[in-house]
């Protein structure tokens, strides 16, 4: 787990620094970069998930990790640290350790980012690994109906709170942030009809999962489900199994799910979707 905790931070890492570089000199991000001079500077606060990993012919949804750059010569990924350091076009992932990880760039524009990192799988075998940038919201907040939300998202990250009591009564929390796996995306029809697909599912012959949404003012319900096991009925949901539109942008949409126990237990998500032009 480690190990592709480490690969993760190091994806996010080379796709900054190789663009921040790009927007220093002034030259077309989609460019390939001419002097191997990067700067992580221009990119801190940025974050990135990866959509998958291949090893030789094999296509793995892992690590589809969460990451966020935190400064210059740090990084997190799902919520772990680790220092970092870049030279030319190979990034050193804790440089200062007794066995640092040399990573190679192997492309990497302003949106996405593909690395190698050798013997990922086994007997030398490189991972090469796919990375995109989480994009932040962008215009005013629009109300939230079903007009504003209709339409293709893509689910980039979670981020898990849950809060507890010990035995001296003393609240502890505990918080995980991850991606997922492969590429989600949720078609959000106008008529209330939902149909989910993901890219790893898609290329190992699953069907897409079909099913509902509804709002009831900023709250907002879905399910799906496949031929064999349908989606529930919106008549069949607890009152706690709808989400809160926290924020909806042109380009983004946080949904917040919380559930609560006896005993000062509670479990709250945010789910973050970018719509997919």
């Amino acid at each position: 787990m480690k190990k592709l905790f480490t690969l993760a931070a190091t994806v996010a890492v080379i796709a900054t620094l190789f663009t921040a570089c790009k927007n220093n000199n002034g030259n077309n991000p989609t460019e390939p970069e001419k002097d191997g001079v990067y700067y992580a500077k221009d990119y801190v606060g940025q974050q990135w998930v990866t959509d998958s990993t291949r090893v030789g012919d094999e296509l793995t949804g892992a690590p589809h990790a969460y990451i966020y750059v935190k400064s210059e010569t740090m990084v997190e990924i799902n919520g772990y640290e680790d220092e970092y350091s870049i030279e030319g076009n190979i990034l050193t992932l804790r440089p200062n350790d007794e066995y640092p990880m040399p990573l190679t760039i192997l492309s990497a524009d302003k949106d996405h980012a593909k690395l190698s990192m050798p013997g990922f799988g086994g007997d030398d075998v490189p991972g090469i690994v796919y990375m995109t940038r989480v994009e932040e919201p962008q215009g005013n907040d629009l109300e939230v109906n079903m007009a504003n939300i209709a339409g293709k998202w893509r689910m980039m990250f979670f981020i898990r709170t849950e809060t507890y009591l010990d035995s001296n009564n003393q609240q502890h929390t505990s918080v995980l942030k991850h991606a997922e796996p492969g590429e989600s995306l949720f078609d959000f029809r106008n008529d209330g009809t939902l149909t989910a697909t993901n890219s790893l599912d898609a290329i190992w012959g699953a069907e897409p999962m079909t099913g509902w949404w509804e709002l009831q003012g900023n709250k907002m319900a879905y399910a799906t489900g496949s031929t064999e096991y349908p989606a529930v009925k919106p008549d069949q949901i607890s009152d706690d199994s709808w989400s809160v539109v926290t924020k909806l942008t042109q380009n983004v949409m946080k949904l917040t799910y919380t559930q609560t126990a006896q005993g000062g237990y509670s479990m709250s998500y945010m789910y973050y979707f970018v719509r997919k032009k």
